[in-house]
């Protein structure tokens, strides 16, 4: 637990960190040789992990709303109330969010990961304010019903929109190569 000594390190060079790493240079961010095991390695991505992730975290992020709407509720006076205005933005947002990110997955995946995010999402808002509330008030399930219904048509459009995961759907569908110039 001395000095540092640097006597030893003369004798590495970037040869022998390169013949050790795989790589084509000495360049740390080169792309690894097509005979590595990394250039063979597939990547796989777990959607549903990822899916998981986000649906869990939002819905948590829609209780929170829920039960600040609820906490928030007796210091609003008048016939109009902006906590619940406030709420139902905040709620669209993160669907619009939610819908935007599985946006990339493939249609199966996103179209499931997103409903079900969403029915959760709403869901949440629902107990979250109940909660607060002591039991569950009619004409908010009413509206959160309308919501998810509504948010869930909008997230089936944003799903809908073109993407590289439909031009290979249509290119296999029609019979024609995934790479012609004609999609």
């Amino acid at each position: 637990m001395g000095r540092y000594d640097s006597s030893h390190c003369d004798t590495l060079s970037l040869e022998h960190l390169s013949e050790n790493r795989g790589m084509i240079d000495s360049n740390p961010y080169a792309a690894p040789e097509a005979s590595s095991r990394l250039a063979s390695r597939p990547i796989v991505i777990d959607t549903r992990a990822i899916a998981c992730r986000w649906s869990v975290g939002f819905t948590f992020v829609a209780f929170l709303i829920g039960v600040t709407s609820r906490w928030i509720r007796p210091l609003v006076s008048g016939p109009i109330h902006y906590e619940a205005i406030g709420a139902l933005a905040c709620m669209y947002l993160l669907c619009v969010v939610l819908a935007v990110r599985f946006w990339r997955f493939p249609l199966r995946a996103a179209l499931l990961s997103v409903e079900i995010g969403l029915f959760c999402m709403w869901s949440a808002l629902l107990v979250g304010w109940s909660l607060i509330h002591g039991s569950v008030w009619d004409e908010l399930a009413k509206v959160i019903l309308v919501g998810w219904l509504s948010s869930a048509a909008v997230a089936l459009v944003v799903m809908m929109f073109p993407h590289e995961r439909h031009r290979d759907f249509r290119a296999t569908r029609d019979g024609q190569n995934a790479e012609s110039p004609s999609l």
